[in-house]
């Protein structure tokens, strides 16, 4: 039987939808309104279903009555397309371009919390007197008008997918929406080592990291290569962002770890995940504090 047959998929919000649409020369003598249907093989050898589009969703296909014409057809399917276009959009901040905004201020400090092998330290006083959170917070004050080490540095953002700062120097970043922060990672690639001794502590940064570093081309050095690295690796600095109204948070993981020898305490550009907790092993103990920074626009 002659037919046509025209076929869309678009991979949207990690929900494969496809649009199949189908006419035949032949009407039907009774078209039926209905909820199921022959297998999509079948559609070829019966006559008697007649059906002019079939929206497949998460496996379930929907039957359109047969009253669709086909510039009904034809509107369905562009409006399809033009709302995911259109959402697809709306993941970027709603701003004009080029926006530049000075760092400012902290805000949203969240209270310091502490973990352990057997889990989490509820006990606020205990904590906020430990030795490990004071050396910690040695390294930031969120009770300052504004940080220290941003006071001087603009974040532009070009456009939607490029931004740059300037802190003395200019970075230039590619931009990406990853939920609900705005990834900003630098088109600047730089190299960087360790040694063995660091290594628990180089994937213990990973681990509590919500946005995973971007790490790559890890290699071992000799023995006799004297750098005092036992690995080198290429990375290149990443930003984690969000909107809130006009402004630009910057968001920032203050951590300190310890075991029964020693300690490292600091600060990265990152949100905190949970999962990390599990690298933890015996004796160790750890505490952590997010805190944005707040970009304010240049007018």
């Amino acid at each position: 039987m002659p037919y046509t047959l025209f076929s869309a998929r678009k991979k949207y919000n990690s929900t494969a939808v496809s649009i199949l649409i189908t006419t035949f020369n032949r009407k039907p003598a009774r078209c039926r309104k209905r909820t199921d249907g022959p297998p999509i093989a079948d559609l070829r050898s019966k006559n008697k279903y007649r059906p002019a589009c079939i929206l497949f969703l998460e496996k379930r296909y929907i039957w359109l009555p047969y009253t669709f014409h086909m510039k009904t057809r034809f509107a369905f399917f562009f409006s399809l397309i033009l709302l995911i276009s259109c959402t697809k959009e709306s993941d970027r901040p709603d701003m004009d371009y080029p926006t530049t905004f000075k760092l400012r201020r902290f805000d949203q400090v969240q209270p310091v919390r502490m973990f352990t092998r057997n889990g989490e330290v509820k006990d606020a006083a205990f904590i906020k007197k430990h030795a490990l959170t004071q050396r910690m917070q040695m390294l930031y004050d969120v009770g300052a008008t504004a940080p220290d080490d941003a006071s001087a540095t603009d974040i532009t953002l070009l456009s939607r997918s490029e931004a740059e700062m300037n802190s003395g120097s200019l970075t230039r970043y590619d931009v990406k929406k990853q939920g609900d922060a705005l990834l900003l990672t630098s088109k600047e690639e730089r190299s960087s080592g360790y040694s063995r001794s660091d290594e628990f502590y180089m994937d213990l940064m990973i681990g509590l990291s919500k946005y995973k570093p971007l790490i790559y081309d890890k290699q071992p050095l000799p023995p006799a290569s004297n750098t005092g690295f036992t690995y080198t690796y290429k990375t290149k600095e990443q930003l984690v962002a969000s909107v809130k109204g006009q402004e630009l948070l910057v968001h920032r993981l203050a951590f300190a770890y310890q075991n029964l020898h020693s300690w490292r305490s600091l600060v990265i550009n990152n949100q905190f995940d949970p999962t990390g907790i599990s690298l933890l092993r015996d004796g160790d103990t750890l505490v952590i504090q997010e805190f944005a920074i707040v970009g304010v626009p240049v007018k």
